[in-house]
């Protein structure tokens, strides 16, 4: 079976190293990045399963790793976290085609569930079955 990796993209060592750490517990390989430029590199090179991005980078914004994960052939989900609580901006991220938006720092178990969710939906097989959210 193929491993589940995790790409999580940050210009923060702490917040990678704390969510690697949450990934690891939960059986899931991280691979960390800090630049929209590494994440295009690693998109290229791996199999990647989900994305964890947060909301800015230093030479630009999950809108970028949103481009990246259409230009490959399977759309990898992406989950942008931020410390903003804001709806508007939960909406807007959602509109633009992330798959949720997450606070940063949140339960591990928030993470978690975001994270198995997007695997969930991620896969071909599950696509179907899947209803769309309300909000």
């Amino acid at each position: 079976m193929a491993s589940i990796n995790v790409v999580i993209v940050s210009a923060d060592q702490e917040t990678q190293q704390a969510l690697a750490s949450l990934l690891d517990k939960s059986g899931l390989a991280s691979i960390p990045a800090s630049t929209i430029k590494e994440t295009e590199s690693i998109l290229s090179q791996d199999f990647i399963s989900v994305i964890l991005c947060s909301e800015e980078l230093p030479d630009g914004g999950f809108r970028d790793v949103l481009r990246q994960t259409t230009r490959a052939l399977n759309r990898v989900p992406v989950v942008v976290f931020s410390r903003l609580a804001d709806w508007e901006r939960y909406l807007n991220v959602l509109k633009d085609g992330a798959f949720d938006y997450v606070l940063y720092p949140s339960s591990s178990g928030e993470i978690e569930r975001v994270v198995r969710n997007a695997l969930d939906c991620g896969r071909p097989e599950k696509a179907e079955k899947v209803a769309p959210a309300a909000y």
